[in-house]
Parts: C-alpha cells; sequence; structure tokens
C-alpha cells in the first residue's frame, strides 16, 4: 500500500499482481482506498469464497468457468490449459472473450474466457514476457557469495531490457534474442583490456651502467622479488632500479 500512495488520479490506473500478492483483504483493503485491482490468486487467499473445486471444473470442457462475488470482490476460476483464478474489484466476467486453443482430438477450437482474464493477460503481459525472457538464458553458474544470485539477475535483466529496447528502436530487425546475447558476447570478447603491470624486471640494465661501481646504494622500498634469486625482499638498487639482497647484489654487480 505505500507504494500507492503517490498515486493521485486512482479512477484512472489499474494495480495488476501476480499469486504471490493477491489476497481477498488485500483486495478490500485496495476497495476502501479507491484503487482498482486485478490478479491471480491462491485457493488459500480466497476468503473461502465457494468457487467449484478445480478437479470438479478439470471434468468440464475446457473454456468452462465458475465465479462468485460479494459486494467489493469478484472471483473467477477458468479451465484453460490449467485452472486459472483471478480475483478483482474492477473487472467482471462480461463481455465473455472467444479465444482460440488447442484442444485433443478436436483441433483448433474457439472457447470462452472471462473478461477479466483478458484484462489480466493485457495488464501483466510486460511482466510474463521478462520472466520467460529471463529464464530461458538465465545463468547457470554457481557460487557461494551470497551476492552472486543478485548480481547474475541483475545482468541478466539489463541484457533483456537492452534487447526490448533495441526492437523498439529497430522494428524491423530480425535478430532473435539468442542472437543478441551472442552479439554481446563477441564484442565483449573483442575488447581488449588493459593488462595489469607484472612485478619484476621490465627491461636490462645496460653493461654500463651495471659493472662501473659507481653509486649502487641499496635502499629500502615496497616488497617485490629480487632481480637474481627471485625471493622476496625490500632492498633496491637506486641506480640499476632493481631489486637486490646484498649478497646478490654483489654479484649483479660484478663481471
Amino acid at each position: 500500500m505505500d507504494m500507492l500512495q503517490p498515486v493521485v488520479n486512482k479512477d484512472e490506473h489499474v494495480v495488476f499482481f501476480d499469486n504471490f500478492f493477491t489476497s481477498h483483504a488485500l483486495m478490500i483493503d485496495l476497495t476502501s482506498n479507491g484503487f482498482r485491482a486485478c490478479g491471480t490468486i491462491r485457493d488459500n487467499c480466497t476468503g473461502k469464497c465457494p468457487l467449484l473445486s478445480k478437479k470438479e471444473l478439470e471434468k468440464k470442457e475446457r473454456g468452462s468457468y465458475d465465479y462468485r462475488s460479494d459486494d467489493s470482490v469478484l472471483c473467477s476460476r477458468w479451465n484453460d490449459n490449467s485452472i486459472v483464478t483471478v480475483a478483482s474489484n474492477y473487472y467482471g466476467v462480461s463481455p465473455m472473450q472467444k479465444v482460440n486453443r488447442w484442444v485433443k482430438n478436436e483441433g483448433r477450437k474457439a472457447i470462452n474466457q472471462p473478461h477479466m482474464i483478458k484484462m489480466y493477460n493485457k495488464g501483466m503481459g510486460g511482466v510474463d514476457v521478462c520472466d520467460q525472457m529471463l529464464s530461458t538464458y538465465r545463468p547457470r553458474l554457481r557460487s557461494k557469495k551470497w551476492w552472486w544470485n543478485i548480481w547474475s539477475h541483475l545482468l541478466n535483466l539489463s541484457i533483456v531490457a537492452s534487447f526490448r529496447f533495441y526492437q523498439h528502436v529497430n522494428p524491423g530487425s530480425q535478430i532473435s534474442h539468442k542472437d543478441f546475447r551472442r552479439e554481446i558476447a563477441r564484442t565483449l570478447a573483442r575488447i581488449e583490456t588493459p593488462r595489469k603491470r607484472e612485478g619484476g624486471p621490465t627491461s636490462s640494465v645496460p653493461k654500463a651502467i651495471r659493472y662501473d661501481n659507481v653509486n649502487h646504494f641499496l635502499q629500502e622500498f615496497s616488497q617485490g622479488r629480487c632481480y637474481v634469486c627471485k625471493k622476496n625482499t625490500r632492498l633496491k638498487c637506486i641506480k640499476c632500479e632493481k631489486r637486490l639482497h646484498k649478497a646478490c647484489s654483489i654479484n649483479f654487480h660484478k663481471k
């Protein structure tokens, strides 16, 4: 309810949600606050609405439905591919729609669809499409990091959003969702990232400097690998700019 507080013109909006949120009590609350709403609802959240049970409705032909209403909320149960139950404080079952479905032993057939089911599908279509696209190419890598699922979901969501935006600005494009993802991967693979400079020598010291026996003093710096023995040391020749142990420094500067 807090999310709806900024809404000003309540009669110009309809709130849609899935069965994770919908309940008879919520519908009553939304009605008392002037909000129109519609959503799928779980059996245990209908406020004991006396609808036909799912088993009873499944025995009837496809397209059959049942509905009940009190003063504020209407619940409808419809036999489609599976049994769908929807509640609304705004839409009703009329006007009845006709939708084409494939019926076993009968082929394609036009069946009844309550109006509130149609409006729910229309209102939730964007969310359903997004969920479907997210589930199609969901990352399968496992990790013990708690944040991995959040990060991978946000990455997946950003790709889906990018693809939908691409389709919007390029209505004639025939690129598929899979090919769009492949193109992103190919583009990222072509990008050359600067490699982190590794420790150790980057160039040899000119012999004229290395063996001149002048001012080859060792001073303490950050730890690094000795140029000669490859063990860690904090000493460095300030003239040759090479990390060296004391013993290694003598051998390094001697011909």
